[in-house]
């Protein structure tokens, strides 16, 4: 499962910045749009338009890398231990 990790690049760019960001001002600010903003904070989004993933990547100064993760479905789990 691909996961977001907006809400972690937003408290970054608020400590480089000495300044908060809502979700508002990341719509306003980067130009992405509001239902992709959410959603991925949220982390519900289904779709993500690369127009809006390039908005958001440029904003934050990332690499879609920074800004997506593949995270295992189900933990890994020890067979050896009971």
């Amino acid at each position: 499962m691909i996961r977001s990790r907006l809400r972690l690049l937003i408290a970054q760019k608020a400590m480089r910045d000495r300044r908060s960001y809502s979700v508002r001002a990341v719509i306003r600010e980067s130009g992405a749009s509001r239902p992709t903003v959410e959603g991925l904070y949220r982390e519900t989004l289904k779709r993500l338009p690369l127009a809006d993933l390039d908005k958001l990547c440029r904003w934050f100064e990332c690499t879609p890398n920074d800004l997506l993760w593949l995270a295992d479905e189900e933990p890994v789990r020890d067979e050896g231990r009971k």
